[in-house]
């Protein structure tokens, strides 16, 4: 008899906030660049972002995608860190951090769901 596990962890709140700051950039990208309604922007937003997420289940589209939404929470720590101090120095070694931290969460949530995908 098979005995299936439910696990909750919090190695997969990358995804969801990687999810969530897809459909918000790209439905304010298509409401401010296309003549269509915000609605549909943010259905068509959503649509992108389920492609994201399966193309995030390949080997070749996990470091893609872990690579663009990594840098993407680099450059807002950078951008936060310009705020404080004008220190081009800790700028860059804020950013850098960021990114091997995003990298490293997206590495656990990528072990994670694996580990449920064989359950």
């Amino acid at each position: 008899m098979n005995k299936i596990q439910v696990y909750h962890s919090s190695d997969t709140n990358i995804l969801v906030w990687d999810m969530l700051v897809s459909v918000l950039v790209l439905t304010l990208a298509l409401s401010q660049f296309t003549a269509l309604h915000t609605a549909f922007c943010l259905l068509i937003a959503i649509s992108i972002t389920v492609v994201i997420v399966a193309v995030w289940h390949t080997r070749v589209g996990f470091w893609l995608v872990s690579a663009v939404f990594s840098a993407f929470w680099g450059g807002l720590a950078y951008g936060i860190t310009a705020l404080f101090t004008e220190d081009a120095i800790w700028q860059w070694m804020v950013f850098g951090l960021a990114v091997l931290v995003a990298l490293g969460s997206h590495l656990l949530a990528r072990r994670y769901t694996q580990n449920i995908e064989e359950v």
